[in-house]
């Protein structure tokens, strides 16, 4: 993949600091000091641009960065920096048929998960299963479904369980 780098405003703010990207209108976030703004600001990138990508925009390049900084119309007290990440990978559209409840329940987590989307979701759920994380909000599958985990449950054989009440013995 390549990397994409754009410039990152950090306002302060009470509390922190209000994080905008001047070229990326919508880009945004919040950062209780700098360390963790710098953090805050990679992940809204990230997002922003796996966005554009799964809408079809294109990436664009920065702006001058000396003329945003140099911009007489800055807010007074800013601090800038340079955020680079990864940029995401053209995006195709598949299709696929999935039970109409799963989807019912995607889209509910969506809907309380905003700016997600469906396609958003099952990209970060694809990834997360793909790297054996978990993505942010919902749990992680028990071991017992991992079918590469070596703590994996054995299924009960027929000839195992109990029969007629009885407990095995």
């Amino acid at each position: 993949m390549a990397e994409k780098t754009y410039a990152a405003m950090f306002e302060p703010t009470e509390g922190g600091f209000g994080i905008s990207f001047p070229d990326l209108p919508g880009c945004v976030s919040f950062g209780t000091d700098l360390d963790d703004g710098v953090r805050q600001a990679r992940e809204a990138l990230s997002l922003h641009l796996e966005g554009m990508a799964e809408d079809g925009e294109s990436l664009l390049d920065q702006s001058d960065y000396r003329e945003m900084v140099n911009n007489p119309e800055n807010p007074p007290h800013v601090v800038w920096a340079l955020i680079t990440v990864e940029a995401p990978d053209a995006a195709d559209r598949v299709n696929v048929y999935l039970p109409r409840s799963l989807l019912e329940r995607v889209d509910r987590y969506v809907a309380e998960h905003a700016p997600m989307n469906r396609s958003t979701f099952f990209g970060e759920a694809a990834r997360a299963h793909l790297s054996g994380a978990s993505i942010a909000g919902v749990a992680e599958r028990p071991a017992a479904f991992h079918r590469d985990s070596a703590e994996v449950a054995p299924r009960p054989r027929a000839k195992d369980a109990p029969t007629s009440g009885k407990r095995a013995g």
